[in-house]
Parts: C-alpha cells; structure tokens; sequence
C-alpha cells in the first residue's frame, strides 16, 4: 500500500535501516551484470524512465501513483517496465481517478518492481520476490514468460529492464476473493477483521516532520488477519499452499443465517450481538479451507484447515472429487498464485459436517462433574477402566450411593451445546462389573433406574430450581443388561440459547437414581456412566435444499 504514514522513529530500526541500506548498494554489483553491461549512471530510475520514449505510458502511471519520489530515491530496485501498448494505460489511470490507487500500486506497479539489483544474462535462471510478493522467475532473456527486449539499463539506484509485454497479475486467494463480485459477502467479513501492521525496514520514506517523525511514501504492510489465524488458514500468504471453497454471495446469506439461529448467545453474555455475528461468520465459511502442506492423500480425504486430530471425525472430507464429493462439480475453478479456488453456488458440505455435530460429555474426566452440593448428593465417585473379554477398554464414571438406602444424583457440566434441537442419550455400563448391589440373588446383573434433569443458568450465573427441565416430563429411565454397554435415549430438547464461547458452562445435566426400598431387588442404586451425548436432531433444522 502506498500511504502517508508518519511513525516515530526508534533508535534500533533507524539502525538496522542504515545497515540494510549500505548492504543493498555493496551487493557485490559485478556479480549482476553480464559483460555487455555499461557503467553505473547518474541518473535515477525513474528519470531514465521519463526520458525513454517506448516507456513513456509506464511513467505515467508510475507518477499518477506517487511511485516517482520512490523511484527518486537512494534505495536500490530493478524494475521490469512495459513497453507502451503491452497494457491498458487508459483503464489503470480511470481507475487511479476512481479511488483505486492502491489497487493499481498492489496489482500493476509492485508487480514489475523488487528489490535490490538483478541483472539479465544468457542462461541465469533465478527466482525474484517482487514488492507485492509475488514470485517471478527469470530465465535467460525471458522474465515469466515474457521476453526482455532491453536488458541491464544501469541507473544509480538500480537496474531498469524494458519487458515487451506486461507481466501479469495472478491473485492469491484472499486477492482473488476480493476482486470476484460474487463472492464479496465472504471478503466483507475478512476484510474487516484485517489488522495489518507497518513493515518499517522495508517501508520507504521521504524525510522526516518538525517532530523528527519519518513521512512514508511507501509503506510495507505486514498482512495480519484475526479470523485467518482463528481459522488457521492464512489465504493472503504467497508462501503458503490452499484450496479454498468460494461461496456465492447468496449462498453465503442462506447459510449465515442458517448458522446465526444456532449462535443465539444468552442474555447474560457480554458483546452478545457483536459475538453472535462473529460466530456466524466464521462457522459459515469454517470447512472452506484445505492446507494442501497437509493433505497428503487429498484424493481419499480431505482435511479442513480446523481439523484436529482430538476429534478425527470432524472436519475431514472423504473421496472429495466422487460425485458427492466436497470438490465435486464446482461452478469454477481458478488457479491462484498460491493455491487453488472452487467456486460453488451452493455450499458442498452440511452443518452436521462442519460444525454442527455431536456433543459428548465424559464423565470419567472429573473436570466434568459440577461438584455444587446443592445438585451433587448421597454418592461417591470415581473413574474406573472396565477391560471387555476381547481385550478392548473404556473409561467410566462409578457412581456409588453412600448408604444402602441413598439414591446418588450426580450433575455434570455441558458445553458447545448451540442454541438449536438435540437428542440426548447417556451411555451405560449394562454387565455385572460394580458391586453387590448390581446383582440379584440369582447372580444376575440389575438394571438402573434414574431421572435426568437439565438446568440452565440464569443472568446472575446460577442455576436455579425453577430453570430445571425434567427430561421425559420426569419419566423413569432404565439401561438394558443385555448390553455389556448400553445407549439409553432420554430425550429431545431445543436450547433457546447457547453459551457457547464460554469459558464457565452455563448448561447443567443432572442424573438421579430413583430406586425405592421395594425396587432394590430389582434394580440397582449404582450408575456406571460412559457418556452423555448430545446429538443434533436433524429434523428440525432448516431445509438446506
């Protein structure tokens, strides 16, 4: 960007200014040059451009940009200049008029500049970074492909090569977001959540003001993008490798709102509104992200930028080019200069596929269990590994009643549960593994008998009585000992809002033995608990079609 920034100027960066300066112009200037090359001129590079009539197109467009002070000055560049009719002059300088300056500077100027001094000769072959950080290879009189008709023009800050044709523009991903109208709902929302930072050693300035402050005339960015780096996909970066789903603006709005109505924060959080949007946002275009550094086999399955390998069912896309594929039947494919861009007109993955899916709660992890003695009575607790006759184990949560007459109840902490439909399940251990109490007379395994109570907090952070939810309108539960390990379905229950995002839960699920006197014959007072499992329930969802 070409802006006039004034920053103060501290004494260790004025240092390693200097010290990068006098680096760039002792370069080893032989070592650029082949042996056709002339002496080192006393002219500028943009005053060479100015008197060189087949450039003179190229001048202008470098003036109306305010690159002329940067071609002025000391600091050294090659610049790779077009010649006069290779390009559209009349459209970059309407669009200059427009307000587009930046753009132009971005796409056109920093596209034929970089840094330093480098020559042309037959058989060099080298990679250049340029100011926009593209990259750009020379090979013998060619640079990208495009011949070089005049090479090695000499200039006190530089070398000036005069290309025949202009070389072209190729956009990264977030570039090419941002220049595709149809997709400008997704640039919106990442533009705005840009943080870019000024690159003081690489940025230009033209003197200082009364207060000894620098005045830039070119000013380096550092790209910094708060939901790339939530999102771990950092899409502006020309050194990185992405494919990345593109999604129409229509599509886009369907989906956000979709996926707003199951961020309905509660009440009681701070920045509710600001929050809710920001996670619409960003779980709209969650799975849109592919790091190909990290997808090896991408043909069998392919990993979006949020998987993690602590929930290996999430996140991931199998056979993605198959007929249903994630990358299947794009309305438009586009190479970008650092990846790849599939372009759909409806989104190719699900919300059970990116983000809304299941919750599960594991009562083993004592971290779990909200031990508030106003919900925790009447047991111990413990974990305990059950090992099965084929070798296998799993965890479980032994709740045991502290007198033969007590019925334990036991609440356990939720979150991400989203303000949508679930159905709930607790998974139980059915055998004869605990004690005495699970086995009848005869030796054979008991079934438990409980209730299952929800509780949601309320603004001032407690939960209360009143906000209790008995599940099955407070219906008896019973696990089947057939199973070694049984999935007890309890209920189906909309959550009005989500506490999602917060570091404390704000959703309680309580279980209760309700065994009595007469009953302990029959069932058993102590839960043996795997799970409790939080299930979206699909039908009532928004139709996605």
């Amino acid at each position: 960007m070409n802006k006039k920034l004034i920053r103060t100027i501290h004494a260790g960066v004025a240092t390693a200014m200097v010290v990068a300066t006098c680096y760039s112009c002792s370069d080893t200037w032989d070592d650029h040059y082949d042996a056709n090359a002339g002496g080192v001129s006393d002219v500028s590079l943009y005053q060479q451009l100015s008197t060189t009539d087949s450039l003179s197109d190229f001048c202008e467009v470098v003036k109306a940009t305010g690159y002329d002070e940067v071609l002025n000055k000391e600091q050294i560049y090659t610049v790779f200049a077009p010649v006069n009719g290779s390009f559209d002059k009349v459209a970059l300088m309407a669009q200059i008029e427009a307000g587009g300056k930046e753009t132009v500077i971005r796409q056109f100027i920093k596209n034929h500049i970089t840094r330093y001094n480098y020559s042309i000769s037959e058989g060099n072959n080298k990679d250049l970074m340029m100011l926009n950080d593209k990259k750009l290879a020379i090979k013998g009189a060619f640079v990208d492909g495009k011949l070089v008709s005049s090479r090695n023009n000499l200039c006190k800050n530089g070398i000036l090569h005069v290309v025949h044709a202009e070389l072209p523009f190729r956009p990264n991903i977030y570039e090419q977001l941002e220049s595709d109208t149809d997709l400008s709902d997704m640039y919106q929302f990442l533009l705005s959540y840009e943080e870019d930072s000024l690159d003081e050693a690489r940025s230009v300035y033209r003197g200082v003001d009364e207060n000894g402050n620098r005045i830039y005339v070119d000013s380096v960015m550092i790209a910094n993008n708060k939901v790339m780096n939530m999102l771990d996909a950092i899409i502006n970066n020309e050194d990185s490798s992405y494919w990345a789903i593109g999604i129409t603006n229509e599509a886009y709005r369907k989906r956000y709102e979709q996926t707003k109505s199951l961020f309905n924060l509660h009440s009681s959080i701070v920045g509710r509104d600001s929050l809710q949007e920001l996670y619409a946002n960003i779980y709209t275009m969650r799975d849109c992200y592919f790091n190909m550094n990290a997808n090896i086999h991408y043909t069998d399955s392919l990993m979006s930028s949020t998987y993690s390998k602590f929930t290996p069912e999430q996140n991931v896309y199998y056979n993605p080019f198959a007929e249903n594929g994630v990358l299947a039947n794009p309305a438009e494919i586009v190479e970008c200069s650092n990846g790849r861009l599939y372009k759909y007109d409806e989104i190719p993955f699900s919300i059970y596929e990116s983000f809304f899916t299941k919750v599960k709660v594991e009562p083993e992890f004592v971290r779990n269990i909200n031990t508030d003695e106003q919900y925790l009575k009447t047991c111990t607790y413990s974990p305990i590994t059950w090992t099965f006759e084929d070798g296998s184990s799993r965890m479980f949560l032994d709740v045991v009643p502290t007198t033969t007459s007590a019925n334990p109840t036991i609440p356990f902490k939720v979150n991400s549960v989203l303000s949508g439909t679930y159905d709930i399940y607790v998974v139980m251990a059915s055998s004869i593994y605990g004690t005495s109490d699970r086995l009848t007379e005869a030796g054979e395994a008991k079934p438990c008998q409980f209730k299952a109570n929800l509780f949601i907090k309320d603004a001032n952070g407690n939960f209360p009585k009143s906000r209790t939810y008995a599940c099955g309108g407070g219906k008896n539960y019973n696990n089947d000992v057939n199973n070694d390990i049984d999935t007890v379905f309890i209920d189906t229950y909309t959550f009005p809002e989500t506490f999602f995002g917060e570091s404390e839960a704000g959703i309680m699920f309580q279980l209760q033995s309700y065994v009595s006197s007469p009953q302990r014959k029959t069932y058993s007072r102590e839960l043996v608990i795997e799970s409790i499992i939080f299930k979206p329930h699909k039908d009532e969802v928004i139709d996605e079609e």
